[in-house]
């Protein structure tokens, strides 16, 4: 799910903002925008692999970028990539397991 933000808004001196998963599909007053998750919908929904089938892979990256992206509301995969390219200047990414 990509998610839009100004730098100005990761960077904080009180330390970062602890939510619970079902908080981030509320409407929120922080300047990000919530891209639509790898089911089509807007919004984070946590991983949900079938139970017994064993471990599945989850990877999440985080892009700094030189200017704010423009995206507006629900982008896709695809559109962030696209409004992205030539303005990475630092990127992280992170890759969990889960198993049920």
């Amino acid at each position: 799910m990509p998610i839009t933000m100004p730098a100005r808004a990761a960077m904080t001196t009180a330390g970062p903002t602890r939510r619970a998963e079902s908080q981030l599909n509320k409407p929120h007053t922080a300047p990000f925008t919530l891209g639509k998750s790898s089911i089509g919908k807007q919004g984070y929904f946590g991983p949900t692999s079938p139970p017994g089938h064993g471990p599945h892979r989850y990877v999440f990256q985080i892009f700094a970028l030189d200017h704010a992206s423009g995206l507006a509301a629900a982008p896709t995969k695809k559109r962030v990539l696209q409004a992205i390219q030539g303005h990475v200047i630092a990127r992280g990414r992170l890759t969990g397991i889960y198993e049920r």
